[in-house]
């Protein structure tokens, strides 16, 4: 067994020397600590190895540093297979799912150089097909270590069971995603957050009155919307009554999302530094495609128009302009990109 920064070993792995360059510990199984027992060429004398014999057959384990490894390995003439303790468990199967997209994303990058998101987001927003985009994200999702942390886990899990197809959830997660890079966020556990956070992001919706939750913002009453606009803190009842492990990170951008940087939005009318930066980016994103799509004011909207209102602060009813300037430069970046690709 191999435990933290130590190696285990057996009373026949010290052959019958009595001097060792290295020293020995006694790893307690039911503490789980490490005890220095023998000194480094200090001699094992009989007394001491009839003790380590004794402590073996009684569940103690004999250990050796990690740092010290290939000094134990050339004095004694072992080889590291000769080590059961140092050999690799065989991979499980979702270590063998992260390694397959792993070497996808490799192969595909010898092939065709890496994934330009510029210039796939310009292609996308002219044919209005975002299927490219959102499979590359799959991938790079399905590429994480799962083992990071449980919402990283749930990130992968999330897009291995839903991020299959272009629909409105998705182009928000994969959009999220790939703006949360292009601002220089690059983090595993941060982008996990925003990509559980993206799928999560209207959860609060599901306990307000269904037919007032279809109807466009511009179709409801005043009390209504202000009722709708709850759905941030009402999120943060539903994940606390369904004990989904997410990092409280995570929670915090789902509430915020509708949090605008002027101090305009809802529900705490946050502003500027109080808001955190992937929140910006969500709401930004799931704006973007509400708007576009109709889900504000009834009228469909080609993408890179609502950009372009955006970063130019044209004002138009329903649509939201503040999201800070570190998203307003990320979305000049992709109208520049798509404008190229018009010219082309």
């Amino acid at each position: 067994m191999r435990t933290g920064n130590y190696f285990h070993i057996s009373m026949n792995h010290l052959k019958e020397e009595k001097i060792y360059p290295f020293n020995l510990f006694l790893y307690n199984p039911l503490s789980r600590t490490y005890t220095l027992y023998l000194q480094a060429n200090t001699p094992l004398v009989d007394e001491k190895k009839n003790f380590l014999t004794l402590i073996s057959k009684r569940g103690g384990v004999i250990a050796v540093s990690l740092k010290q490894k290939n000094t134990f390995l050339s004095h004694l003439e072992h080889i590291e297979e000769d080590i059961p303790s140092l050999q690799r468990p065989p991979a499980s199967d979702q270590e063998k799912q992260t390694m397959m997209y792993q070497e996808l994303i490799r192969h595909r990058e010898e092939k065709s150089g890496k994934f330009k998101f510029k210039d796939a987001f310009g292609s996308a927003a002219e044919r209005n097909d975002f299927g490219q985009i959102i499979e590359q994200c799959h991938d790079e999702i399905m590429a994480m270590s799962y083992k990071i942390n449980p919402t990283v886990s749930m990130a992968i899990y999330l897009a291995d069971k839903l991020l299959t197809k272009d629909n409105h959830i998705n182009r928000v997660v994969a959009l999220s995603y790939f703006v949360a890079k292009q601002s220089g966020i690059e983090k595993i556990d941060a982008l996990g957050d925003l990509i559980c956070a993206a799928f999560l992001h209207n959860v609060g919706s599901t306990v307000i009155d269904y037919n007032k939750a279809q109807k466009t913002l511009t179709e409801l009453e005043q009390k209504d919307q202000v009722a709708r606009k709850k759905h941030g803190m009402l999120a943060d009842y539903v994940l606390k009554r369904s004990k989904v492990n997410l990092t409280e990170r995570c929670v915090k951008l789902i509430m915020q999302h509708h949090e605008r940087y002027n101090g305009t939005g809802h529900p705490n009318e946050l502003k500027g530094d109080q808001i955190d930066p992937l929140a910006l980016i969500l709401g930004a994103v799931s704006h973007v495609f509400e708007f576009s799509s109709g889900q504000i004011n009834g009228s469909q909207t080609p993408v890179k128009t609502v950009l372009s209102s955006i970063k130019n602060k044209n004002y138009t009813p329903g649509l939201d302009l503040e999201f800070g300037s570190q998203v307003i430069s990320t979305m000049e970046f992709l109208l520049n990109v798509s404008e190229v690709n018009r010219a082309a």
